[in-house]
């Protein structure tokens, strides 16, 4: 699963803006089945069909996202701040909050100025996604290496993205 998310989060640092509507579905399937494994153990006590039901919603949503491109855009901007921002430890309550605030002003953001917030939100997300998982792998501990690291590397992708992407 490690090499995958490599590989996923540095095509789409990379590639986002490019690949935006086969990234938007891909990532409404992974937050759609991330949501199954989450709230339906809640209520579903038995681990087969929460997996079964998971791929389902996991389907469902990125059809929706795909399909439904605006929905999608506000989706991977959504959840891109609301994780960004769930790294501020203020109190749980008071992150989920915010966090849901935040994710919503960037989601509508996302829906109106599409082109610099899709490379920037995708730079980020592949960006964090790469550095999390290397660093998972490597057994890093230090939060702020991998910080900075992945914020550096959001820059490097962003303005590869930018440049990659002109109109000319």
């Amino acid at each position: 699963m490690n090499i995958i998310n490599i590989i996923i989060s540095a095509i789409t640092a990379l590639f986002g803006y490019r690949l935006n509507k086969f990234l938007i579905a891909i990532i409404g399937i992974v937050i759609g089945y991330n949501l199954g494994t989450e709230i339906l153990p809640a209520y579903i006590t038995d681990s087969n069909t929460v997996f079964a039901l998971s791929i389902v919603i996991a389907l469902l949503l990125g059809l929706i996202s795909f399909r439904l491109y605006l929905v999608g855009i506000f989706l991977l901007c959504f959840f891109t701040a609301y994780n960004f921002f769930g790294t501020v430890e203020i109190g749980q309550t008071q992150t989920y909050i915010i966090g849901a605030i935040i994710g919503a002003i960037a989601g509508f953001l996302g829906m109106s100025f599409q082109k610099p917030i899709i490379i920037i939100a995708t730079s980020l997300f592949g960006s964090f996604l790469f550095i999390e998982t290397v660093s998972s792998l490597l057994n890093l501990q230090s939060n702020s290496l991998i910080t900075v690291a992945s914020i550096v590397l959001t820059v490097a992708t962003a303005i590869f993205q930018f440049k990659s992407s002109s109109e000319n």
